[in-house]
């Protein structure tokens, strides 16, 4: 990735837990509003390096949290936490296991957390001092939301439906919905917005395929996921400067790539 990823984000000091149900999304699984003339992202998908993610078990969500960091959630410690881009332990983790079981996407506005609760089927929010706010049902577009990603372009949320639709909702702030968009592959999981090439980033693991996509969710172009780089299939992703890190839950650890 060749130019500078700038979001505007305030600096997250927190961090949240989860409950230990299983994952249950579709068994293939082991923005609207912006420039829509994205930036060419060719040559992408070299493998940089990869890290240990420091909360041992399952490690699910990913996004930057705004100051360099990775913002986590973590499944089966019921946790979500911070870590850097060496895989040490920022802060936390903080538990937010009362309002939010099995969850599994986490993304922040730089006021509040947004995290999917596939028990419940819903967006739960949660201000920077892990304090719950509120929640809105998902119910009716998808039984297993997943990834979800914050665009300040126009103020939205962008969710994946993990139970096998190959879609990905759009939600105003309150939770109406907005639009939807099918995207391609076969079991989707995590998503980025990459604010300065104008792109989204999926993590497809039914092919082990990263997918970016343009505002439309047309797809751009693709390259192998976490798998072909020799570890577990892939959840969350985030896009901090040149770099887009990808976790590969199954390895409990974060890869780097270009």
């Amino acid at each position: 990735m060749k130019n500078k990823f700038y979001m505007v984000f305030a600096i997250i000091a927190l961090v949240v837990s989860i409950n230990a149900s299983s994952q249950t999304d579709d068994p293939n699984n082991n923005i609207n509003g912006f420039n829509t003339t994205p930036i060419p992202t060719g040559g992408t998908g070299s493998v940089l390096g990869s890290f240990n993610a420091p909360i041992a078990g399952l490690s699910v969500g990913l996004e930057h949290d705004g100051s360099g960091n990775l913002l986590n959630t973590e499944l089966n410690n019921d946790d979500m936490y911070i870590m850097d881009t060496a895989g040490n332990l920022v802060s936390g983790p903080t538990s937010v296991a009362a309002n939010s079981l099995n969850a599994l996407g986490i993304t922040t506005n730089g006021t509040n957390i947004f995290i999917t609760d596939t028990d419940s089927d819903d967006v739960d929010v949660y201000d920077l001092a892990a304090n719950y706010v509120s929640s809105f049902d998902v119910s009716t577009e998808t039984t297993f939301p997943e990834g979800i990603a914050y665009s300040p372009i126009d103020n939205t949320l962008y969710v994946v439906n993990g139970s096998g639709g190959n879609i990905v909702m759009k939600y105003d702030m309150t939770g109406s919905l907005l639009n939807t968009f099918p995207i391609n592959g076969s079991s989707q999981d995590g998503i980025a917005l990459d604010y300065q090439r104008c792109v989204f980033w999926i993590y497809d693991s039914g092919t082990d395929t990263v997918r970016s996509y343009d505002s439309n969710f047309t797809e751009i172009e693709t390259f192998a996921g976490t798998a072909a780089a020799g570890f577990g299939n892939g959840e969350g992703l985030a896009v901090i400067g040149n770099s887009l890190f990808v976790m590969a839950s199954g390895s409990n650890a974060v890869v780097e790539f270009d």
